[in-house]
C-alpha cells in the first residue's frame, strides 16, 4: 500500500527510443510529460557506447515509475548485437515496469533519412516491432500526434497502475498522522474485503456439500386416473435455487415456496408425460424432498430464517436470502446481455451463439449435462453440444454453419410452431445428434439428409406423414424417433440403414400395419404408436434381435403367436385399449425382465408368467379389484418370489 497516497507526487518516466531520427518526437513527448507533472528520463543523458553507462541506464530504469518506448523507422545503435532501445525495453519487462509502446503506424511513409537502409537492421527492427506488439501498443503518425497520444495513454496507465512516485521533502506530513491514516485504511480494507467475501464467495466449509450443477432428484407424486403415482425429477441445485430464490429477496413462506416448486415440476413432467398421453393432475413435491432442499440451501448459507417479526397467530415458517444467496441469485436469475457470450471460443462461433441467443430471447449458459427441459451448451475450445428449450422458435440463424465442431443439437418447442431450417445446416459435418420437437413439420426437412454423420434423429411431436427414399442418405443413422407423428408411407430404402437399431414411430390413418418395419432386422428397440390396424402381423418373428418392444394402439385385441420368436426381448410394454388377454405363451420370452401394461382392460394374468426366471418388475394400472381371484393370488406369489409388482 502507498503510505503517501494522499500527498501530491511526481512520477518519473523513462523515455526510450533511437535518437537522431526522433529528435522532434522526443521533444513533444518531453513537453507532454512535463505538462502531466512527470519527470522525464532518457538515454540522451548518457553516451550510448560507454559500458559503465549501461549500468547507469539500468539504475535509472529501476528508479523510474513508468517506461515508454517510441519506435520509428530505425533499429538504433547496438550493444552485443542488440540495440540499446531493445535492451532497455527487455530490461524494463524483466523489472515488471508498467510499459506502453508507441509504434509508427506505417514506417514505409517515413523519410528515407529516418529509416534503416541495412537489410539486417530492417529485419531486426521488424522482429522488435512484432515482439513489442505482444504488450500494450499505441500507433502514432507524426510528432504532434505522438505528444497527445502519450498524454492520454500515460494518464490511463497511471490510473490503472498507481506507482510510488516522488514528493518534496518539505511536503511530507507528520509521521503520526500517516500511521493513523494507514491503520484506518487497513481497517476499512479488511471490512470491505469481509463484506465482499460474504456477498460473493462461498462460506467456509460449504465446499463439502452438494451444490451448483450437481444433480438432485426431486421426489413428487401426482394423480393419474384416480390413483396416486410417485415420481422423481432429475434437476440440479442451481436450477432449483433459481426457481425459488426470487421469492425470497424479501421473505417467503414455506407454503409459497412449495407452490413455486410444484409449478416447476408440473411444467417439466407435463412435457414428458404428454408423450405417453398420460393425463396427470394434483402434482405435489413430497414434504421430505422439500425439507431436504431447504436444509441444503441453509447449509450452503444461501438462505436464512427471516429476521422479520410476525404475529403470534401466524404459524408459517419464513425464509429469506443471505447476502451470499442474493448475489448467487443475481448470477443465476438476472436478465443478461444477449450480446455477451462468455468462453474462449473462435470469433465466428461466438457470433453464432450471440445470434442464437437473440433468436431465442435468452442467454445460453454453459452446463455440465444437457437436460430435456433446460437450455445450455457444452464445450471447451469449441461449441460441442447445444440444448434449446423454448416456447417457440421461428428459425435458426444462417451462420449456424460456423459451429463446425457441433456434435449435438436439441431444439424442444413447447408450442407447435413451424421452424425454418437454413440450408447452411448441411455444413455441420460433425453433427451426430439432432432433435427438433414440435416444429410443425409435415415432412422431414430436406436439409437434414445432407448430415451424413448423423447417428440420432429425433423429430417427434410433428406432423410427418412420409419416410421418403432419400432417407437412405443417412447411412450412419442408429436411432430414428418419429413418435407422435402421422406416418402413412415408409419407403423401402429405409432397409439400407444397416446401423439402425432404434425406431420410435407413430402412424396416421393406416389400416394395415406397414410390415416393412419388421424387415429392419438389426433393431433392438421398437416403439409402435397409433394407427387403425387391429392386427400385428406374424412377420414380427423377424425381429430376432429386439430387446425392447412398446405397442400403443386402440384397436389391437391380441398379440401374434410369432412374438415368442423374440428370445432376446427384455422389456415389453403394452398400451392397448382393446387388449383383454395376456397370452399364455408369454413365458417363452425367456429373457424378459420388465412388463408394463397400461390402459388395457386386463382381468386375468396367466400363471405362465411365473416361469419367467429373469422377470424383475411388472407394472399394470388395472385396479386389483377388477382382477380375477386367481390373478390376485398370482400377484402375491410373484411378490413372494421377489418380483416388484406396481
Amino acid at each position: 500500500m502507498n503510505t503517501l497516497a494522499f500527498v501530491d507526487k511526481r512520477y518519473q518516466v523513462f523515455v526510450s527510443s533511437t535518437y537522431e531520427d526522433l529528435i522532434e518526437e522526443r521533444q513533444e513527448v518531453m513537453h507532454a510529460l512535463l505538462e502531466l507533472k512527470c519527470i522525464p528520463a532518457g538515454m540522451e543523458l548518457f553516451p550510448a557506447s560507454d559500458e559503465d553507462q549501461w549500468s547507469l541506464i539500468k539504475k535509472v530504469i529501476d528508479e523510474c515509475d513508468y517506461y515508454i518506448v517510441i519506435i520509428g523507422g530505425r533499429y538504433g545503435s547496438e550493444k552485443d548485437g542488440m540495440s540499446y532501445t531493445e535492451l532497455e525495453y527487455r530490461y524494463a519487462l524483466e523489472q515488471n515496469k508498467p510499459i506502453i509502446s508507441f509504434l509508427h503506424h506505417n514506417p514505409n511513409e517515413l523519410q528515407v533519412s529516418k529509416t534503416d537502409i541495412n537489410e539486417k537492421k530492417q529485419k531486426k527492427l521488424e522482429e522488435f516491432r512484432n515482439f513489442v506488439k505482444k504488450k500494450v501498443v499505441k500507433p502514432w503518425k507524426n510528432a504532434q500526434d505522438l505528444g497527445s497520444v502519450v498524454s492520454r495513454s500515460l494518464i490511463n496507465l497511471i490510473n490503472q497502475n498507481p506507482a510510488i512516485g516522488w514528493i518534496r521533502a518539505d511536503k511530507i506530513p507528520d509521521p503520526n498522522l500517516i500511521t493513523e491514516n494507514l491503520q484506518l485504511r487497513k481497517k476499512i480494507e479488511v471490512l470491505e474485503k469481509e463484506l465482499k467475501n460474504e456477498r460473493t464467495n462461498p462460506p467456509k466449509d460449504t465446499e463439502k456439500f452438494a451444490q451448483g450443477d450437481q444433480n438432485f432428484e426431486i421426489v413428487y407424486n401426482y394423480n393419474e386416473e384416480f390413483k396416486v403415482v410417485d415420481g422423481k425429477l432429475a434437476s440440479t441445485w442451481n436450477e432449483i435455487f433459481s426457481i425459488i430464490a426470487p421469492s425470497m429477496i424479501d421473505e417467503c413462506s414455506e407454503k409459497e415456496l412449495i407452490i413455486r416448486l410444484n409449478e416447476y415440476i408440473r411444467k417439466v413432467i407435463s412435457e414428458t408425460l404428454q408423450k405417453s398421453h398420460k393425463n396427470v393432475y394434483s402434482i405435489q413435491i413430497s414434504l421430505g424432498a422439500f425439507d431436504k432442499i431447504i436444509a441444503q440451501f441453509f447449509a450452503l448459507e444461501l438462505v436464512r430464517k427471516s429476521p422479520k417479526k410476525h404475529s403470534t397467530t401466524d404459524t408459517n415458517k419464513y425464509w429469506s436470502l443471505t447476502n451470499y444467496g442474493l448475489n448467487s441469485m443475481k448470477k443465476l436469475s438476472a436478465n443478461r446481455n444477449l450480446d455477451y457470450f462468455e468462453g474462449n471460443f473462435p470469433k465466428s462461433e461466438k457470433e453464432t451463439m450471440i445470434h442464437l441467443q437473440h433468436y431465442i430471447g435468452k442467454p445460453i449458459p454453459k452446463v455440465k449435462n444437457l437436460m430435456y427441459f433446460k437450455t445450455g451448451y457444452i464445450g471447451y475450445e469449441h461449441i460441442r453440444k447445444i440444448n434449446i428449450s423454448i416456447e417457440e422458435l421461428e428459425e435458426l440463424p444462417n451462420n449456424i454453419e460456423n459451429l463446425k465442431y457441433l456434435e449435438e443439437l436439441n431444439i424442444i418447442q413447447n408450442n407447435n410452431n413451424y421452424l425454418y431450417i437454413p440450408p447452411q445446416i448441411k455444413n455441420l459435418t460433425n453433427l451426430k445428434v439432432l432433435t427438433i420437437e414440435n416444429a410443425d413439420f409435415d415432412r422431414i426437412p430436406e436439409e437434414i439428409y445432407s448430415l451424413q454423420n448423423l447417428e440420432k434423429l429425433n423429430l417427434s411431436q410433428n406432423n410427418i406423414k412420409i419416410i421418403p427414399s432419400i432417407i437412405e442418405d443417412l447411412t450412419n443413422l442408429k436411432e430414428l424417433n418419429l413418435w407422435n407423428n402421422d406416418i402413412e408411407v415408409i419407403h423401402d430404402s429405409i432397409l439400407k440403414l444397416e446401423k439402425l437399431s432404434t425406431v420410435h414411430i407413430s402412424f396416421g390413418e393406416v389400416n394395415d400395419f406397414p410390415e416393412i418395419i419388421f424387415n429392419l432386422l438389426n433393431l433392438k428397440d421398437l416403439n409402435i404408436g397409433k394407427g387403425n390396424f387391429t392386427i400385428i402381423p406374424n412377420s414380427l418373428r423377424n425381429m430376432v434381435n429386439l430387446e425392447s418392444l412398446y405397442i400403443y394402439n386402440k384397436f389391437i385385441e391380441t398379440l401374434p403367436d410369432s412374438i415368442i420368436k423374440l428370445k432376446k426381448l427384455k422389456y415389453l410394454a403394452l398400451r392397448c385399449e382393446s387388449l383383454e388377454v395376456i397370452p399364455e405363451f408369454l413365458d417363452e420370452l425367456i429373457n424378459l425382465e420388465d412388463i408394463e401394461i397400461t390402459s388395457c382392460p386386463i382381468k386375468h394374468i396367466p400363471d405362465s408368467i411365473l416361469n419367467l426366471k429373469n422377470l424383475k418388475n411388472i407394472f399394470f394400472d388395472t385396479e386389483r379389484d377388477n382382477l380375477s381371484k386367481e390373478s390376485k393370488e398370482l400377484i402375491k406369489r410373484l411378490e413372494i418370489n421377489g418380483i416388484q409388482v406396481y
